[in-house]
């Protein structure tokens, strides 16, 4: 098939005007990627952090195991530890996660996932 050269400059302009979008499509998805994976080790982190509190560790042994279930930067990280019962401890763990797609990034200071695990206190 034999094409013309106004057909291969038709190309080229549709392909100039489509490439923007296509690219921050690509980013955002990747942006997702991140967040969705940010929120799964939140919860693994208050998960694993509710377990360390539930023997009766000292608040520091829980911020260090809780920080240390994850891979994400502890200063975007806040721990609250409570007792909604007597017999119970709850871990909420919240993580702002950085937003990297260029130009919306300087925009935002990031989205919030958090998580929280409750369990019953063990010991005498």
């Amino acid at each position: 098939m034999i094409r013309s050269r106004r057909q291969e400059g038709q190309t080229t302009v549709e392909l100039a005007l489509l490439l923007p979008f296509i690219v921050a499509l690509s980013l955002t998805l990747v942006q997702l990627a991140l967040v969705v994976r940010a929120r799964i080790l939140v919860v693994h982190a208050a998960r694993e952090g509710v377990r360390v509190a539930a023997v009766g560790a000292p608040g520091p042994d829980i911020r260090e195991a809780t920080v240390g279930a994850t891979g994400l930067d502890p200063s975007r990280m806040t721990i609250v530890v409570g007792h909604p019962r007597p017999s119970a401890v709850r871990v909420e763990v919240s993580y702002r996660v950085p937003v990297r797609i260029p130009l919306v990034g300087n925009l935002s200071d990031g989205l919030e996932v958090s998580s929280a695990a409750t369990m019953m206190l063990e010991g005498p």
